[in-house]
């Protein structure tokens, strides 16, 4: 009955916002349980799976991110925003997977490849595996100093996982390297901006 549902649709609220707390205290595994174990109301349907996705989709697992948006979306066709990070997910992860071959292909032949690490740096960051990014734009830094972008790689990643600091440096070292770099003005007179803002 009708209020039975609205019972359970305030405890789906309530399990939506406990795990995006279990989250913030870096407990995602937790996070997910709780988002697995929500009774799914007609009206909270799209709005779990979507969660689901979206905190899938942090984590770095494709597979579930993008059958949790499959389903948001199949709960609730009007919701462009669930398309969107479908698209995003399928997108980024097509991208990682056929880097990743590309990666491991052009480190046979030269293991120092700094384009290689580079791009594969690039696809990681683009499904939020950060600090395996980070570990890529710092390696294709290391095997070609000149690589403008691969330090502005770093700061993006750096900024993403709260390191303001260190990726301000970043943003400088790469201005360093190319000081006609667009990319790494931009990067850093937002992350200033940002900076000064707080």
């Amino acid at each position: 009955n009708a209020a039975n549902v609205a019972i359970q649709t305030i405890a789906a609220k309530a399990s939506l916002l406990r795990a995006q707390l279990l989250e913030n205290d870096g407990k995602r595994d937790e996070a997910m349980v709780v988002l697995d174990n929500i009774p799914l109301t007609e009206e909270m349907t799209a709005k779990v799976w979507f969660e689901r996705g979206a905190l899938a989709l942090r984590s770095g697992e494709i597979d579930k991110a993008l059958k949790s948006f499959d389903k948001a979306t199949l709960a609730n066709p009007r919701d462009a925003v669930a398309y969107h990070s479908l698209r995003f997910a399928f997108d980024g992860y097509r991208r990682y997977w056929t880097e990743k071959i590309r990666f491991e292909t052009a480190s046979k032949s030269n293991p120092r490849d700094a384009v290689a690490c580079y791009n594969f740096a690039v696809a990681l960051f683009s499904v939020l595996k950060d600090g395996e990014a980070l570990q890529y734009f710092k390696k294709a830094l290391e095997f070609d100093p000149h690589l403008s972008d691969a330090a502005c790689g770093m700061g993006k990643a750096l900024q993403r996982q709260g390191h303001g600091k260190e990726a301000e440096a970043a943003f400088v070292k790469a201005l360093e390297i190319e000081p006609t770099s667009a990319e790494a003005k931009r990067l850093l007179t937002s992350l200033r901006a940002q900076k000064m803002g707080k």
